[in-house]
């Protein structure tokens, strides 16, 4: 799956991503994307991490635009998908 727009998710989260404090670590998440495209329960697998810093990855990842779902059979589906972003 991909946004229905043009946009990159690591260029999205650099450009969006505004931490309380500096956070250099790589950053775990994982969200669903709904058969209509929404995105739902971002996840941050950071143990670290403090929690504004999480609160602001989950804002920057629900900000992006509908992503096409997945197929399978030609069916519509909801796909789990995992992602690695540098801040």
């Amino acid at each position: 799956p991909v946004p229905e727009k043009n946009v990159s998710l690591a260029d999205h989260f650099k450009k969006n991503f505004k931490p309380a404090e500096k956070y250099a670590e790589p950053i775990q998440v994982s969200f669903m994307i709904e058969k209509g495209g929404v995105l739902r329960d971002v996840k941050v697998f950071n143990k670290n991490m403090p929690e504004a810093t999480k609160t602001e990855v989950i804002r920057v990842i629900k900000m992006l635009p509908r992503w096409k779902p997945g197929t399978k059979g030609g069916n519509t589906v909801r796909v789990l998908y995992t992602a690695t972003l540098n801040s």
